[in-house]
C-alpha cells in the first residue's frame, strides 16, 4: 500500500505519498520479523522456517507474536521485546520489557519478564496460565497469548 501511496499515486500528487511516520512503522515491523540463521548467520523473514541463503530448515524455536496494536515480532533465543511493541510509541530500545532464552534448568524456551509490570500467560486451552514478575518467567510450550500489564496482548505462535 505504502509502495502504490508513494510510487503510483504519489507520482504526480505529492499530497498522496505516506508521511515518514507511516513508513518508519512498517519497516520496523519488518526489521521484527527478521532472525538469524542459526546455519549461515544470515538475516532470513518469518514466517519462513528455510534460510533465504542456505535453504537450511531451522531447528530451534522460532515463534511468531501479533501484538493488538499492530506490531508484530518473531521471537527466537536471545530475541527482546521492548516497550514500544506494548505501547505503540515511539521506537526506541532503553526499556527492556522482557526476553527470550532457554531455561537453564528445565531446558524449556521462555519468556523472561524484565519489567516490573506483570506479565500472563494464557494457554492454548484457554486456561490462564502463569502471572510473572520482574525477573520470573513462564515456558512458551502451549502459550497462546501474552497479556502485558498495560492491556497489551500478544497472540503467539509456534513456527518451528
Amino acid at each position: 500500500e505504502l509502495f502504490h501511496r508513494s510510487f503510483e499515486d504519489g507520482l504526480t500528487d505529492p499530497n498522496a505519498r505516506p508521511q515518514a511516520r507511516e513508513w518508519k512503522k512498517v519497516l520496523w515491523n519488518a526489521v521484527d520479523n527478521l532472525y538469524l540463521c542459526e546455519h549461515c548467520g544470515q538475516s532470513t523473514f518469518a514466517p519462513s522456517i528455510n534460510c533465504l541463503f542456505c535453504d537450511k530448515e531451522r531447528t530451534e524455536p522460532l515463534y511468531h507474536m501479533r501484538f493488538d496494536n499492530g506490531f508484530e515480532k518473531v521471537v527466537y533465543p536471545d530475541a527482546k521485546l521492548f516497550e514500544h511493541h506494548c505501547l505503540s510509541k515511539e521506537y526506541h530500545f532503553d526499556t527492556l520489557k522482557a526476553n527470550f532464552k532457554w531455561h537453564k534448568d528445565s531446558g524449556h524456551f521462555i519468556l523472561a519478564n524484565r519489567s516490573y509490570a506483570p506479565i500472563t500467560q494464557k494457554k492454548s486451552d484457554g486456561k490462564k496460565g502463569v502471572t510473572c514478575g520482574y525477573m520470573q518467567g513462564f515456558s512458551l510450550e502451549n502459550t497462546a497469548q501474552i497479556i502485558f500489564q498495560d492491556g497489551t496482548v500478544a497472540d503467539i505462535q509456534r513456527l518451528v
